[in-house]
């Protein structure tokens, strides 16, 4: 993770689940050195569809390359047909009650469900349920 200093052996040891909002995905980014992105941990992409700063469609590309090229789908992606922050009420142009609101609560679901589910053994297992059966 740039900037983040000398890591223990096991940064991620203990993480069951990243939700990650507005994530920057564009060339240059660490989202970009795909064989090293953790496919292992289950991973939440909230997107904005009329973001201006990062492009939701490169992460949704990014989520479709992971989850293919993994023994199971790591990835889910719920983009919102709003602005960059809607979620923030600082930012009144982009800001969306309801939208917040259903972000919120599919971040809530998804981590209960990550919690529910155990981590890197029963990769194999997730991977074949979530195949027949996709995570929503």
């Amino acid at each position: 993770m740039p900037g983040a200093g000398a890591l223990p052996d096991e940064p991620l040891k203990g993480v069951r689940s990243v939700t990650a909002y507005y994530p920057n995905c564009a060339p240059g980014t660490y989202f970009q050195h795909f064989q090293s992105t953790p496919t292992t941990i289950p991973t939440l992409m909230v997107l904005a569809k009329e973001d201006t700063f990062v492009k939701p469609e490169i992460c949704s590309d990014v989520a479709k390359y992971i989850n293919h090229n993994s023994f199971w789908k790591p990835y889910d992606v719920e983009t919102f047909n709003e602005g960059h922050a809607f979620d923030m009420e600082e930012y009144r142009d982009t800001y969306n009650t309801r939208s917040k609101a259903s972000a919120m609560q599919k971040t809530l679901t998804f981590i209960e469900w990550s919690q529910q589910t155990r981590s890197t053994p029963y990769s194999a297992y997730r991977w074949i349920l979530y195949s027949f059966l996709p995570f929503k």
